[in-house]
């Protein structure tokens, strides 16, 4: 016999935000840093140019644009502070 409630502990709801990233660079790639510096989510920007990292804490984090031009071998990063509130989707914009 499994004591779930021993298991798990009080359960509580999780009331998650995320943040929608918008840019004119297909292939860029979205990295999200909490406010300890620890990556918590990551995800490739498609021909939509509109990408959703979501399952967000409420809380500070950094959001980091990256586009690595493979022909020219160079890349380049945007970074923006955002704070997420709980059951909301951030929108936000980063153009290079």
């Amino acid at each position: 016999i499994l004591d779930v409630e021993a298991l798990l502990g009080d359960i509580h709801p999780v009331n998650y935000g995320g943040v929608d990233v918008q840019t004119n660079v297909p292939g860029a790639q979205i990295t999200v840093f909490d406010d300890n510096g620890n990556m918590v989510g990551f995800a490739a920007v498609g021909p939509e140019l509109i990408r959703r990292v979501h399952a967000l804490e409420a809380g500070d984090y950094t959001v980091n644009l990256t586009f690595i031009d493979h022909e020219a071998g160079v890349a380049e990063t945007l970074q923006e502070d955002i704070t997420i509130v709980p059951e909301d989707v951030l929108e936000i914009e980063m153009e290079f």
